[in-house]
């Protein structure tokens, strides 16, 4: 899978910057089948973005939200996730994101029956954790969850050990710069036990 990590420069010069063309833009993007969004890219017009993934653009994969992309925007993009039926891979790579907006993301990944692969780097803590968790407790599609460089403690990794004793589907979790202290790691070791 790849996803734009903080800090890295996607290349969208090629696609034109969203203004009363969208099928240009559309077509463009989805050539590629992947989308990089930062905090710049679409500044006011986040709105029109979300209404056009509402339409599940055909070659339209994997879409990564990066940079200075506020948690606001965010949330509007997310009633597009639960309704777009071709996405498979979305990667959140922000600064900072609301716990109302983890709740509509969660609620998203219950609805969307397409998306294989979340990332969400957004300094997430156990609050956010354990509403992801609870997520994957009836998720049946999602494979990979990457909730690296988060703020995610004991607390939020044990709600995610006693997710996976349920969910059927996930076979990549990364927890890769938490603070889930060994606690949590016995916690998620103990489930993946329990799952074999």
């Amino acid at each position: 899978m790849e996803t734009v990590k903080q800090g890295d420069a996607a290349d969208i010069s090629h696609v034109p910057k969203p203004n009363n063309r969208w099928d240009q833009f559309s077509k463009a993007v989805t050539t590629e089948g992947k989308l990089y969004i930062s905090g710049d890219t679409f500044k006011d017009q986040i709105h029109k973005l979300a209404a056009w993934l509402q339409t599940s653009p055909a070659n339209l994969k994997c879409i990564s939200l990066y940079g200075g992309m506020q948690s606001k925007d965010v949330g509007v993009l997310v009633e597009a996730f639960k309704v777009n039926t071709k996405l498979t891979e979305i990667a959140i790579l922000i600064d900072d994101i609301d716990y109302a907006v983890i709740e509509a993301l969660s609620e998203a990944l219950q609805v969307n029956t397409t998306l294989t692969s979340f990332v969400l780097s957004a300094n997430i803590g156990d609050a956010g954790a354990q509403v992801l968790g609870h997520t994957l407790e009836t998720n049946t599609t999602l494979t990979t969850l990457d909730l690296s460089h988060n703020s995610i403690g004991v607390a939020g990794a044990l709600t995610l050990a006693e997710a996976l004793k349920v969910n059927k589907a996930l076979v990549t979790l990364d927890l890769d710069n938490n603070a889930i202290g060994t606690a949590g790691a016995l916690g998620l070791a103990c489930a993946l036990l329990r799952k074999r």
